[in-house]
């Protein structure tokens, strides 16, 4: 996923416009797009800012694999996870989730037992 990609991945996981994500940067919202559209790039100050902001890694913004220090979980495992959990109505609640393990709140053991019990969940709902 390129940094496009992941800006917008982020955006909207957090729930916010192009506007609002533009203002906590203290810029036009047109260079935001213009960074979500690839046609430019943030610099290395402004990237600290966007992995602050969203509480991921600068690693993962340029092209790393894990979005938050887990070494076990890449940002692909992670949206399957939103995706799924957003599917059964549960938006804030992934959010959430995957906000405090990338914050240090939770340990990502706690992480993979929840998953577990949601995959319990899933195979018995089919």
């Amino acid at each position: 996923m390129n940094l496009g990609a992941k800006l917008i991945f982020l955006r909207k996981k957090s729930h916010l416009t192009q506007e609002q994500m533009a203002e906590i940067l203290d810029i036009k919202r047109a260079r935001y797009n213009a960074w979500e559209n690839e046609i430019s790039k943030p610099d290395l100050g402004t990237l600290v800012k966007i992995a602050k902001y969203h509480k991921v890694t600068t690693d993962y913004l340029l092209g790393g694999e894990n979005m938050f220090l887990n070494e076990e979980m890449g940002d692909q495992e992670y949206m399957e996870l939103i995706k799924k959990i957003e599917e059964k109505g549960a938006k804030l609640e992934a959010t959430a989730l995957l906000r405090s393990v990338g914050n240090g709140e939770m340990k990502k053991e706690t992480l993979r037992d929840i998953l577990k019990a949601f995959a319990i969940i899933e195979r018995n709902e089919k």
